[in-house]
């Protein structure tokens, strides 16, 4: 079986636009924050959904969380954003889990 994965330096890029994203739009509502976010993971779990490559999926979905849950943390000076509340908030807000696509046949 010749097992494919994502090229590093494409990941790399694709977790800084999504970093640069949810820094700019930091101060949208959370549930359009959101939207946006799922159709984005959507739509690379679509294209890079290949067999094998589950753990490059789960590395953006978990740098998808990290950079969401930052950029919420910088909203405010005061109330701030930790991963107890950030999990909390994503159980009414969930962001779609990464998931093979394409399977081998």
């Amino acid at each position: 079986m010749i097992k494919r994965k994502t090229v590093a330096k494409r990941l790399a890029r694709k977790l800084h636009e999504i970093w640069e994203w949810c820094k700019d739009h930091r101060h949208e509502p959370i549930e359009w924050q959101r939207q946006r976010l799922a159709s984005r993971l959507t739509g690379y779990y679509h294209y890079f959904g290949i067999a094998c490559n589950y753990p490059a999926l789960d590395q953006i979905y978990r740098g998808v969380q990290e950079a969401w849950r930052y950029w919420l943390d910088r909203r405010s000076q005061r109330a701030k954003m930790h991963w107890e509340r950030f999990h909390t908030l994503e159980k009414l807000f969930p962001l779609p889990r990464p998931r093979i696509v394409h399977q081998w046949v």
